[in-house]
């Protein structure tokens, strides 16, 4: 449950930012939220894991822009996070668990 609740907070956290930001009239890139999210989850009080964005980590972050825009006059953005549940139960073949979560993320056009 704590990993599952980080995951939701780093992802509020993000969505957060990127509707400040545009409403400043700050545009960020799916880059710099994907930068954003990676700072977020790895520092306190989340303390997720990672070096990278691969699966070596146990932790995996997308920001990307969804294909389908469902709402006129704003961009929705698909936030995606994934981490690394270690087993405790690899001496009868459990290997490690991953918890994930996303969101959509809506910020204005101008």
């Amino acid at each position: 449950m704590q990993k599952y609740n980080a995951l939701r907070g780093v992802s509020a956290e993000v969505a957060r930012y990127a509707v400040v930001q545009y409403q400043s009239g700050n545009e960020v890139t799916n880059s710099q939220l994907w930068r954003r999210a990676r700072t977020i989850a790895t520092t306190s009080p989340y303390n997720l894991s990672g070096d990278n964005q691969q699966w070596g980590d146990g932790l995996d972050i997308s920001v990307t822009t969804a294909a389908n825009q469902r709402v006129d006059g704003a961009t929705e953005l698909r936030f995606w996070i994934r981490t690394e549940l270690p087993s405790v139960l690899t001496f009868i073949g459990v290997d490690s668990l991953h918890v994930t979560h996303s969101r959509p993320i809506f910020v204005l056009d101008e």
